[in-house]
């Protein structure tokens, strides 16, 4: 039996309490690089792009989003950018501009990163298309990504349409998308959108789930997450974001990305050090949300922001 001390509702809140230090660390230290300050992001809302594309042209940086998401690979994204020739190339002459991306892409070594470690450069072409089929029709036949984001309003509607409509686009591919606009700024600062979602989307992840899971039920194997459960991680990130006081428009969203960013992370058994000796942050996790102490959590902290 499951003592009181280590319930499910015990280490949520005690998560619920790494989540406020980590997204209010995150929030300051983004404010921090855009007043100039030089500093390695860390985090999920980073920008992907700004390195290569130039253009403030709203559609080109959607577009560049789209091709960083296909990739997780944003240095070779610029190249495939380039090959299909900005959106207005690859909006109006969709068929050779897939073409001309898949090409080279056939001819790269590792071009996926982990994100996309399961789609293939030959799954371009039909992504490409179902793209810039999914824009034309939800901006009334503009061929405008930033009109097809006026058009829906707000996060949810369209990620579901992307995740339902744009080929090898799902869950994480959709959620990652619409993370990057926001946090490469793509649509401007005057465009209206809710980048807010209403949920983590748990029953169709995989790393956050899991890393939900570890926050409720531990190390050892437990019961599956019902809709009750899963519920209940986004009923902890409105929580965060209201205890931690990021209560305005474009720090909700900031909060739910940099969360979902944690879960996943939380549950990896990637090797740190602690305190001089080997672990993994799985096992920080873990001794932090038996333990509940200050010390136990710094150590966490600390090694999350070094994965």
């Amino acid at each position: 039996m499951t003592s009181l001390e280590n319930s499910a509702e015990i280490r949520s809140e005690r998560f619920k309490q790494l989540a406020i230090k980590w997204t209010t660390a995150r929030w300051r230290h983004s404010q921090e690089r855009e007043s100039g300050v030089e500093r390695q992001i860390i985090g999920r809302c980073k920008p992907t792009q700004t390195r290569w594309i130039s253009s403030i042209d709203p559609e080109d940086r959607l577009f560049a989003d789209f091709l960083v998401t296909f990739l997780d690979n944003p240095e070779e994204a610029e190249n495939c950018f380039r090959y299909a020739q900005g959106w207005k190339g690859a909006s109006r002459e969709t068929k050779p501009a897939g073409q001309r991306v898949v090409a080279w892409l056939v001819r790269q070594r590792a071009v996926f990163g982990s994100h996309r470690k399961y789609c293939s450069p030959r799954d371009f072409p039909e992504a490409l298309e179902s793209y810039v089929t999914l824009v034309s029709n939800q901006s009334k036949n503009s061929s405008s990504q930033v009109r097809m984001f006026k058009e829906t309003k707000s996060f949810d509607p369209l990620f579901e349409l992307i995740k339902e409509r744009v080929h090898s686009f799902d869950r994480l591919g959709s959620w990652d998308y619409l993370v990057r606009v926001y946090s490469d700024r793509s649509l401007g600062q005057s465009a209206s959108f809710d980048f807010e979602p209403e949920s983590l989307y748990l029953e169709a992840a995989t790393g956050p789930k899991e890393g939900w899971h570890l926050i409720l039920f531990g190390l050892r194997d437990g019961p599956e997450l019902t809709k009750d459960r899963r519920e209940s991680a986004d009923e902890m990130v409105r929580a965060v974001i209201q205890e931690s006081g990021l209560t305005e428009s474009e720090q909700k969203p900031f909060v739910w990305f940099e969360i979902e960013d944690l879960l996943c992370n939380c549950q990896k058994n990637d090797k740190v050090k602690a305190d001089g000796r080997s672990t993994t942050i799985r096992n920080l996790t873990e001794e932090y949300l038996s333990l509940g102490t200050e010390e136990s959590m710094q150590r966490l902290l600390a090694a999350l922001s070094r994965a």
